[in-house]
């Protein structure tokens, strides 16, 4: 994967900021090339619509994009949002994961600290200012970008990013537990990732995301709960799709990321 001289600087200058904030920064990715190791997601059981094949094709085609990904604690949802930064393989601007975990992984990606708003709304800057399609991934995305947030700083140049990734060829990916403790401009996605629902989710969960919620949990129903962990219910217009698919782990997951990427 290679980039021009804009892109570069502008890469470059998100790494010195970050530089600021990180002690380790020796340890952070630095090549800017690397392959994509296999599909995240493969088969799908009872499609209502569209095939998986042709939902990742569309997938990787498209420049920019907001997807979201929602279930209870355990179900592998960072596990698929980093399987889907794998497959992009587009420089990736991360918040809630740590860059030890990241250097694990085949994408070059930058971790985001958010203890210091200044930085954050630097590191944003400079992800907009790209001119290459890259990625913005936001893990936990309830405990950064919340309801309580919506008139800080970084959450306002969100919201104006969320609204123009289309323009700038960003493509936002976030995960949370539930619909209603994450910022609702994060919520209407071009495409939605399901997870099984927390267990009072018909009274916790956002109105129009709980009727979904109920479809999907009819048909994780027929799926032996000890496998949920592997299959997502996908709800998509472009690249079309509705229906159960099946992903696996992304290169460098495994049980010690899962419980200390934070």
């Amino acid at each position: 994967m290679d980039m021009g001289k804009s892109e570069r600087v502008a890469w470059e200058a998100a790494k010195a900021v970050a530089r600021q904030f990180l002690p380790n920064w020796a340890n952070v990715v630095s090549t800017l090339a690397s392959e994509v190791m296999g599909e995240p997601l493969s088969g799908d059981l009872s499609a209502d619509t569209g095939t998986a094949k042709q939902f990742w094709q569309g997938l990787r085609a498209r420049q920019s994009g907001l997807y979201a990904v929602i279930g209870r604690p355990g179900m592998g949802k960072t596990a698929l949002c980093v399987g889907i930064c794998t497959a992009l393989n587009r420089p990736t601007f991360v918040i809630g994961i740590k860059q030890k975990m990241l250097d694990r992984f085949t994408f070059p990606a930058i971790e985001m600290p958010f203890e210091d708003e200044g930085h954050v709304l630097e590191s944003l800057k400079s992800l907009r200012e790209m001119e290459r399609p890259r990625v913005f991934l936001i893990d936990d995305a309830g405990l950064f970008f919340n309801n309580q947030s919506y008139r800080n700083v970084s959450s306002l140049f969100l919201q104006e990013m969320v609204g123009v990734r289309r323009h700038h060829n960003i493509t936002i990916v976030v995960n949370g537990q539930q619909s209603s403790t994450i910022h609702k401009h994060l919520l209407d996605p071009d495409i939605l990732f399901l997870k099984p629902p927390s267990l009072l989710f018909a009274d916790n969960e956002r109105e129009y995301i709980r009727g979904l919620e109920r479809h999907a949990l009819n048909r994780f129903a027929k799926i032996p709960s000890k496998d949920w962990v592997k299959w997502v219910y996908v709800v998509s217009d472009l690249p079309p799709f509705r229906g159960m698919m099946q992903y696996n782990c992304p290169p460098g997951w495994d049980e010690y990321v899962s419980k200390n990427k934070a």
